[in-house]
């Protein structure tokens, strides 16, 4: 009865402490996050909204701050109370943006920097000279792309009075999003191009390569035994490259007539040394 006792007791105290611990950090991840909110909305009090950029990144700043605290209801011992201020800060906080933003993008010239923004990838897909720099530009197309997205989005959250204003601003939206698209079409048409080329290249070095092995091998093949451990191995080599180049067509044939003249080389070494 003692033991069990004793046993009861170290459970208690364990729970007790488990339980002190989940407090404890609930309160440090709440305590953090109101530290975020915070900085936020000082940015926010702060901020000179001269330029759509600033809206956008403020407001998708805040919307993504409103899921972080969202997601702070599946904390245990969490202050749902505090959580709901939050909450309705940031949704507060979050309204006012949005109307800054379309207030902004009802200008003639709020959109301009987004038309640069994709007249400056186009001219830099016309300067890629390699598939590696192709990817800069393909996040950054990527990005304009949620950022028209988020315009869009904001646009269908709200109502504005005058419909034709919403149609006019969705319009300029889609002229963007056309020419960014011609942009990734361009783009996609340079990288094949050069990824053939480089393929190319690349194939052309691992086939000499190849060869030298070959060449290598044979003179190493002084048994009939050692013929067919360097076939193997030569095997081997050809299945590599012909995995690589899966891709290429040109580059698979050249394969399987090397692995024709592999088979007829080594059978013939294999040959001449049994006899």
């Amino acid at each position: 009865p003692l033991a069990e006792i004793k046993g009861i007791a170290n459970t208690a105290i364990d729970e007790f402490e488990k339980v002190k611990a989940q407090k404890k950090h609930a309160a440090d991840v709440l305590e953090a996050t109101v530290n975020k909110v915070e900085g936020l909305l000082f940015s926010i009090k702060n901020a000179k909204f001269d330029s759509l950029d600033k809206l956008v990144k403020l407001l998708a700043e805040t919307r993504q701050m409103q899921g972080e605290v969202i997601e702070l209801n599946n904390l245990r011992y969490i202050d749902v109370d505090k959580i709901g201020e939050l909450k309705e800060t940031l949704s507060s906080t979050g309204s006012k943006l949005s109307d800054k933003t379309v207030e902004f993008l009802l200008r003639d010239e709020a959109l301009a920097p987004y038309e640069q923004k994709v007249v400056d990838q186009k001219n830099a897909v016309e300067t890629v000279t390699k598939v590696i720099d192709a990817n800069k530009i393909e996040d950054n197309c990527k990005l304009i792309s949620s950022e028209l997205e988020l315009l869009i989005d904001i646009l269908n959250s709200l109502k504005i009075d005058d419909a034709t204003q919403t149609t006019k601003i969705i319009e300029k939206i889609s002229l963007i999003f056309a020419s960014l698209n011609e942009v990734r079409a361009q783009l996609k048409k340079k990288v094949d191009s050069l990824k053939s080329k480089e393929a190319s290249a690349e194939f052309r070095a691992q086939l000499t390569l190849l060869e030298q092995s070959i060449v290598n091998y044979l003179e190493l093949a002084t048994s009939p035994e050692k013929s067919d451990e360097y076939f193997t191995k030569v095997s081997v080599q050809i299945e590599e490259l012909e995995s690589k180049f899966a891709d290429f067509d040109d580059f698979i044939v050249i394969v399987a007539d090397k692995r024709n003249e592999v088979v007829k080389v080594f059978d013939s070494r294999k040959a001449q040394l049994i006899e």
